[in-house]
């Protein structure tokens, strides 16, 4: 089932041009303005958990939604520097290397056309871009992902030790990376299937890879039985999760309106699988190419890949892109195998890069973060020793808090217990607790995160409130935060 022929097979100085070419782009788009933006929640949550020793997080499970292995990284990496570029510099080496292992795992599996094909779209990719420069887990997951399905394609065509002890580590370090790493075993149930097809699947090579995976369970156990998992656990039990609520207020539709949609989606997506792998299963090798030759799959793979890069750029769904991130490479190879490196796609690729490379500058230069470094040198700017800030929701304070304490602006110093503080408040107080925050002749800033507070404040109780204690007397209005200063009447 590979596609390269003796004919179209690059030479090897070529090739390797194109490769090294590909890898130093690919760095340069992750590289590229690594520290213009400020940290957002998500990333602040990543300082706060990785300035705790690692034996903290194994004990105590301060982060109930992520196991520790990245914050465990993040950890050592803190003495290196603490401005956002050098911190974000760990990731973006993780996805920089991922793209290498992308490509061996595309060459593995469809030889060097559709691996070439695979570097240059993993390379400018927008989506893994973007995620390369966010300071949290998801570009090491992708890294060990793709290093366990490379590990995994090796071990069942040519079975060695070597191979099985690298997917044992690989897929116990993704899921001890993010939970949604339980996913690989669907994706390298597929990569079997495919090299079954192409008669290269050794059967002492599928005992390693089934013996692999007591052991993957037995190096996880000691986090199945902390109080992180237990915490994870139970706010599953307890609470929907987070796509079906976004899918609910998005829609403004009820909680089980919105899980019969996502069920219905998730079902539709199955089916879709299921049927490729039949089609696979019934031509085998035979009629291969001229199935993905024809019109209705070139055309909607065009379609969908444009649908895919313009979505990743649009500065929505952030829950929705994070958890494909690391199914994305198996994506391109799909497509590298339909359009791979030949003078007959040369337009076609030309236009994928193309735009590829325009939506992941566009990532990196134009589309913003919650701008909490501009808020909280404006708050020190602006502010009086005395100042009350009140933020909604009130954990969106972490952000905030990051910048107060850690100053970006030339000159500036963190901020002493005595001057402006963030007070904890929340919708669900009393009035009268409210007022007992609110002494005699003192300014309160109110923070609204937008997105975020219109869930969990959405009759703007708290604005109310100021509004009839106290008088509007400053505003400012940055990428998704409200802040409104509340001055005593005369």
């Amino acid at each position: 089932m590979r596609l390269t022929t003796p004919q179209e097979r690059p030479e090897y100085t070529s090739t390797f041009f194109l490769v090294v070419a590909a890898l130093l782009v690919g760095l340069a788009l992750r590289l590229l303005l690594l520290g213009s933006k400020s940290f957002w929640l998500d990333e602040a949550f990543s300082m706060f958990f990785a300035s705790s020793s690692p034996q903290s997080l194994f004990a105590n499970g301060y982060d109930n939604a992520h196991p520790p292995l990245y914050y465990t990284v993040l950890h050592y990496w803190l003495p290196l520097g603490s401005s956002e570029a050098m911190l974000r510099l760990s990731s973006a080496l993780f996805g920089s290397v991922a793209i290498w292992i992308g490509y061996l795992l595309a060459l593995e599996l469809g030889g060097q056309m559709i691996a070439l094909t695979t570097i240059w779209l993993m390379a400018l990719a927008p989506l893994l871009v973007w995620y390369s420069q966010e300071l949290r887990s998801y570009s090491l997951l992708l890294l060990l992902g793709l290093l366990a399905s490379l590990a995994t394609t090796y071990m069942v065509t040519r079975p060695k030790l070597g191979w099985w002890l690298l997917f044992v580590l690989a897929m116990s370090g993704a899921l001890y990376t993010h939970y949604v790493a339980i996913l690989l075993v669907a994706l390298q149930f597929g990569v079997i299937a495919l090299l079954h097809l192409q008669e290269r699947v050794r059967s002492r090579g599928i005992f390693l890879w089934l013996l692999g995976w007591p052991f993957v369970l037995l190096l996880y156990w000691p986090w199945l039985v902390t109080p992180g998992m237990r915490a994870f656990m139970r706010a599953v039990r307890a609470t929907n999760l987070y796509p079906i609520e976004f899918t609910a207020v998005s829609l403004s539709i009820s909680i089980f309106w919105a899980k019969v949609i996502i069920s219905l989606v998730a079902l539709l997506a199955l089916l879709v699988a299921l049927y490729i792998c039949y089609l696979m299963a019934r031509r085998k090798i035979r009629g291969w190419e001229r199935w993905i030759m024809s019109p209705a799959v070139r055309y909607g793979v065009i379609f969908l890949f444009l649908a895919l890069t313009l979505f990743s750029v649009i500065p929505r769904l952030y829950t929705l892109k994070k958890l494909i991130v690391e199914l994305w490479p198996y994506g391109l190879i799909v497509i590298a195998w339909i359009f791979p490196w030949r003078s007959s796609n040369r337009l076609m690729l030309a236009l994928f890069l193309t735009i590829s490379l325009i939506a992941s500058v566009a990532n990196a230069a134009v589309i913003p973060k919650d701008q909490w470094r501009e808020m909280a040198a404006y708050l020190v700017a602006h502010g009086k020793p005395g100042d009350s800030i009140w933020v909604s929701p009130d954990y969106q304070a972490v952000a905030l808090n990051y910048y107060l304490e850690h100053p970006r602006q030339p000159g500036s110093a963190p901020l002493a217990p005595h001057d402006i503080a963030v007070a904890p408040v929340s919708t669900a107080m009393s009035d009268d607790k409210l007022a007992s925050l609110l002494p005699k002749g003192q300014r309160v800033w109110l923070i609204y995160h937008i997105a975020t507070a219109r869930q969990s404040d959405p009759t703007h109780k708290l604005e109310q409130w100021l509004k009839a204690h106290l008088l509007i007397t400053d505003q400012l209005h940055l990428y998704g935060i409200d802040a409104t200063l509340y001055s005593p009447r005369p």
